[in-house]
């Protein structure tokens, strides 16, 4: 895979709600030729712009997996062609190339899982689908996937048919982003009852009035409403849950925005750079995010800024001890960036940082402390591992639960550590205690994806970021509250004001 198919620009731009763009991740080998033949194909329908077939720009020196996700993090869909050899492909000392943890292909599907993707694959040939048994334990998710077959005597019906499916999503897509999102169910019914017209002219013509009068008075107020700054648009409260004394952090676009509980708007943590990974402290006084590579501290009116760490070493996902004294978070290793270590650094910056496991994370370790400063959840490959403070006792959470997990959050009582579930659409979230035992899975119904979760401080409900903002869903497993429409946020991070 790589940025760009035939024609296709020097490197993929960053996505916008108004773009569908997708990757085709595939082997020379096995599926070359179709690969380049679908690509033409969804180039016509997408553009060429928006279909992602070579990574032909890594620059000297750059490590692939920078690349990769780079372009995984720019689309919305990840099309995995598999041929009769797609499993059997070898290196030069015989290997499968598969369970090599540096294969372009094994990363580009790995990335797309973590990243919440649209994960298709694409079957050719008469292949058939690799089974769990038959795949790297961190690939066991996208064995679960349901496949497409692009036979090669249907080739065009085939590839019409799948164009038509990815044309579908992209529609989904542009709906759930929509400011006007409210208006489609109206504008669908106008529509089918003037389909039915044959049927029944009279009727079909006085409940088409009825409905279009409806969604001109719907229209109208989201016109006056967003005249006035009430609803909608980027970081605006549409159902804000948090208390007077409560604050959200989030990040859109390389910012970190701050939502205060008695405020109808986010507003900007002050001090340039792009940023991510916000966390807060217990008492909701600073904040540890990363930039440029480093991790950084800051107030809330981003005052007493300072670098914790100094190397640029690709430091990203900070999280506070509980006492306010420690910083854990992931870096990639220097002769391996596919594998991430976690370290421990003290807030404060003065002493270096302490590597507590060298390679643990493989794509991504995403760290998070205990509230009694114990034990760090953290994640490995597609799975949710614990260790001592100290990097004893490493182990996993829930020993033979086999769906793929994501972005470990401890409970703020320390009973249960929720995370996110790769192969759930719509979003699911799981719920684990440390002694082991049964996982409870929450299944709200909304969002169709989320991303990295965070607890409100009184442990009732969970925040998670999707396409379309941010969403509060309550421990109890009532009915989720769409909280923010901020575009495409993502790690959000809930605090007591200090």
């Amino acid at each position: 895979m790589t940025a760009g198919g035939p024609g296709a620009p020097a490197a993929p731009a960053a996505a916008t709600q108004r773009t569908f763009r997708i990757v085709i991740s595939y082997r020379r080998v096995d599926t070359g030729g179709d690969a380049r033949s679908l690509a033409e194909a969804l180039e016509r329908r997408f553009g060429n712009e928006n279909v992602f077939l070579d990574i032909e720009t890594i620059g000297p020196g750059e490590p692939f997996d920078r690349a990769i996700d780079r372009a995984v993090d720019s689309s919305d869909v990840l099309l995995a062609l598999i041929g009769q050899h797609w499993l059997a492909v070898t290196d030069d000392e015989g290997r499968r190339r598969i369970d090599d943890p540096k294969d372009v292909v094994r990363v580009e599907i790995l990335s797309a899982l973590q990243r919440q993707l649209l994960v298709i694959p694409v079957l050719l040939e008469d292949a058939t689908m690799p089974s769990e048994e038959e795949l790297p334990p961190d690939l066991a998710p996208f064995s679960k996937r349901n496949a497409v077959e692009l036979r090669g005597t249907k080739w065009k019906s085939d590839v019409e048919s799948l164009v038509d499916d990815l044309a579908e999503e992209r529609r989904k897509k542009y709906r759930r982003l929509s400011k006007w999102r409210v208006v489609a169910p109206l504008g669908d019914a106008v529509w089918a009852v003037r389909r039915a017209a044959g049927k029944s002219p009279r009727v079909a013509a006085a409940v088409t009035l009825v409905l279009l009068a409806l969604l001109a008075a719907l229209v109208a107020v989201l016109v006056l409403r967003d005249g006035d700054g009430s609803t909608g648009g980027d970081g605006e409260a549409l159902h804000p849950p948090l208390a007077a004394d409560e604050t959200l952090a989030y990040v859109v676009g390389g910012r970190i925005m701050l939502l205060a509980g008695d405020a109808e708007r986010a507003v900007p943590l002050p001090g340039a750079g792009f940023r991510t990974g916000p966390d807060w402290t217990a008492d909701g006084t600073r904040l540890a995010y990363a930039q440029e590579g480093t991790i950084r501290t800051a107030d809330r009116d981003g005052g007493n800024a300072r670098q914790v760490t100094t190397e640029r070493a690709g430091d990203r996902s900070p999280a506070w001890s509980e006492d306010g004294a420690l910083i854990a978070f992931d870096r990639p290793e220097a002769d391996d960036p596919e594998r991430r270590g976690i370290l421990v650094v003290r807030a404060d910056g003065s002493e270096a940082p302490i590597d507590l496991q060298a390679g643990a994370g493989e794509v991504g370790a995403a760290p998070d402390w205990s509230p009694d400063g114990r034990t760090l959840a953290y994640q490995r490959g597609l799975r949710i591992w614990v260790m001592a403070a100290d990097g004893s006792d490493q182990r996993e959470l829930v020993e033979g639960f086999d769906r793929g997990s994501l972005f470990p959050k401890w409970a703020p009582n320390g009973t249960r550590v929720a995370f996110v579930l790769v192969d759930a659409r719509p979003c699911e979230i799981g719920l684990a205690r440390l002694g082991g035992g049964e996982v409870e899975i929450l299944r709200p119904g909304a969002p169709e994806r989320c991303g990295e979760p965070a607890w409100s401080p009184d442990g009732r409900h969970l925040v998670v970021p999707s396409d379309d903002g941010l969403w509060a869903i309550p421990r109890d497993g009532g009915e989720p509250t769409h909280l923010l429409d901020a575009g495409e946020a993502a790690s959000p991070s809930w605090t007591r004001s200090g």
